[in-house]
């Protein structure tokens, strides 16, 4: 139980690993303190010589106060990528003078940077399905994938109920037939976009995108889908599309609705206790031990002047 995470810290050459157990979930909003508070924030953490391992790291901050670099990712809060390019504008005006990214391929992009073999040892497990899974999956309520299939310069959205982006992916091109004799969609808004399993598969330009970062997945693709660009990462639907030369401006979050979402982030208020739970778990389990950062309860100090503005 928890929302893990690592925050990494580079000064003067030397780069430290400081773990989170419980706000992984919150980095977006504490990224919001502006990079002095943020960095005094993270340094109030458990240090440590390894970076978690997948699936349980939720996500990773990188900020490089050498040469000024804030670089992260996370899973809960930028999954709409209008959403995501509109916080990254709030955040430079907070960090001026960095620059900031968002990592797309998660710890791909964090090996890559500190030069470091961090995926190759993680443990890779895929999940399969048949062909007759989708070829005989029936509609009901929930949408286990969305494809955008393009094929003669004509973009439709495929609705899929039974299987996720990785395994229609694992099926190989193949699957582009069956897709083809499936119902097609309009392309629909990304604030009604339920699901994060979305593929993109370009038939006119063999490109093939799996908004999921799953390690491993891009190499056990190659040989299933020879002559295809091949790209795994948390792109966004609206990014997606983007990538295909689509005009998205009718797609997109309106602006109310991004300011909304801004402004929760911002207010956010950080209630939670982690002894309170345990306090829960224990009246059903007194027998029951606890890892010792599960009672990690760090939070960032709010100055008199933002405690008055959230409670009002």
């Amino acid at each position: 139980m928890g929302q893990r995470g690592n925050y990494i810290i580079k000064s003067r050459g030397k780069v430290d690993i400081f773990y989170t157990h419980w706000r992984a979930n919150l980095i977006v909003n504490d990224l919001l303190l502006g990079p002095s508070k943020y960095i005094d924030f993270v340094k109030q953490f458990d240090k440590t010589d390894e970076l978690i391992n997948e699936p349980w790291i939720e996500g990773c901050v990188l900020v490089n106060m050498d040469s000024k670099r804030l670089l992260f990712w996370e899973i809960d809060q930028l999954f709409e990528f209008t959403l995501r390019e509109k916080y990254l504008n709030k955040l430079k005006k907070i960090w001026k003078e960095w620059k900031i990214e968002f990592l797309e391929k998660e710890m791909y992009d964090i090996e890559n940077i500190l030069k470091i073999d961090y995926t190759s040892i993680q443990k890779k497990s895929f999940t399969k399905i048949k062909i007759e899974e989708i070829i005989n999956n029936t509609v009901h309520d929930y949408v286990s994938c969305l494809v955008i299939f393009k094929r003669q310069n004509k973009i439709d959205l495929k609705k899929i109920y039974t299987g996720s982006d990785e395994q229609l992916s694992l099926l190989g091109k193949q699957i582009i037939s069956v897709l083809e004799n499936k119902p097609s969609s309009k392309l629909i808004k990304e604030s009604d976009i339920e699901v994060s399993n979305i593929i993109l598969i370009d038939c006119d330009n063999n490109l093939l995108f799996i908004n999921q970062n799953i390690t491993g997945l891009k190499d056990e693709l190659i040989d299933l889908w020879t002559g295809w660009q091949i790209e795994v990462g948390n792109f966004g639907y609206i990014n997606l599309l983007k990538k295909i030369g689509h005009d998205t401006t009718s797609l997109q979050m309106n602006e109310n609705e991004i300011l909304e979402r801004i402004k929760d982030i911002s207010n956010y208020k950080d209630d939670f206790d982690p002894l309170k739970v345990a306090k829960r778990i224990t009246e059903t389990d007194e027998d029951i031990k606890f890892y010792p950062n599960f009672f990690e309860n760090i939070k960032p100090k709010k100055t008199i002047w933002e405690r008055i503005r959230i409670k009002f």
